[in-house]
């Protein structure tokens, strides 16, 4: 798995399923669905990568989003699996 640069030029962002995040600390997560229906951030990259348990979540995206204490933007990036 790697994750390649899709972005040309920055807009405002707008979350989407499947969209990679970064947090202040530089550490990276994937915007997904977990088994109870919660959009949530899935860490990618770090100490916690690929744990559920560990994801920080809410039911929409754009609450999800909002959530000023979460520290998270989205990166330039897009998961590609093989």
């Amino acid at each position: 798995m790697k994750i390649v640069d899709k972005i040309k030029d920055k807009q405002e962002e707008q979350w989407q399923l499947g969209d990679v995040v970064e947090s202040e600390s530089g550490n990276r997560g994937i915007i997904i669905r977990d088994d109870t229906d919660d959009c949530v951030i899935m860490p990618i990259t770090g100490d916690h990568a690929y744990q559920t348990s560990q994801s920080y979540g809410d039911y929409e995206i754009d609450v999800l989003q909002q959530n000023k204490s979460l520290l998270w933007h989205k990166v330039n990036a897009k998961l590609v699996t093989e």
